[in-house]
């Protein structure tokens, strides 16, 4: 039984870990799927990928709004330092790509709203076409949010040190960072390689749709880097997060 505990304790406390690569994981796979798929001539029969890009962002979001309040109330414990313990180049970094997020992701709900709103004017729009355009707009607004917390949860790490030996041992809030790593990772991965094979957005077939093509050219590579740069700085937080200052 003391056996059996002890396997039970270990396996919570890499908790995280597991659920970070299991996450990169399936992403990796689905991404594999729909991108090696050719797209057929009748949209109809490549929602399937639609249906699948939105239910892994459903799912990341959740995932990811969970952990972020999680790690965020776990790290309160700790000492606050008003001195960051982050370069000032790495703090304006995150600031400056959770503003091009922000206004990618805001500039994405506003695009397929529109969409919605056209093609429902013009009674042209089919129905499953409605619904897919509402759930994206639904999940932009979830990643918005997470998106939101998560600058807040990493900018407040930044002034956080553990002056406590219980707390350098327990490390609160460490595996919900490690679960945010893969989190953000699987995120990059999947705009980068999945969204412009899968997204209703581009799978539709719109006079706008050149409003589109300049979002993602513009917009999307800096949204990309706030993923990105979130890995650097949650990966730092992981160790510095739990020394003394």
């Amino acid at each position: 039984t003391e056996k059996c505990f002890h396997s039970f304790r270990g396996c919570s406390k890499n908790a995280g870990s597991w659920f970070g690569i299991s996450t990169v994981l399936i992403i990796i796979a689905l991404t594999i799927l729909t991108t090696a798929t050719a797209k057929c001539k009748e949209r109809q029969t490549n929602y399937w990928k639609s249906v699948t890009i939105l239910a892994e962002e459903a799912i990341l979001c959740l995932f990811g709004i969970g952990f972020v309040v999680s790690a965020f109330f776990q790290i309160r414990k700790l000492k606050f330092s008003i001195a960051t313990r982050q370069s000032r180049v790495e703090e304006f970094l995150l600031y400056t790509a959770f503003f091009f997020s922000s206004n990618y992701t805001i500039s994405n709900i506003i695009l397929a709203a529109d969409f919605e709103e056209e093609d429902r004017n013009a009674k042209s729009l089919l129905h499953t076409e409605r619904y897919l355009l509402i759930c994206r707009c639904v999940l932009n607004a979830l990643e918005l949010i997470q998106i939101l917390i998560q600058t807040h949860m990493i900018q407040d790490s930044f002034h956080r040190c553990s002056d406590k030996v219980k707390h350098q041992i327990t490390k609160p809030g460490r595996q919900s960072i490690v679960a945010l790593l893969g989190i953000n990772l699987a995120f990059w991965i999947q705009q980068s390689f999945q969204l412009k094979n899968a997204d209703i957005l581009f799978l539709m077939e719109n006079d706008k749709g050149t409003y589109g093509w300049i979002l993602f050219v513009v917009t999307m590579p800096i949204s990309l880097f706030y993923r990105y740069h979130c890995t650097v700085c949650l990966s730092q937080c992981f160790n510095k997060l739990y020394e003394d200052e």
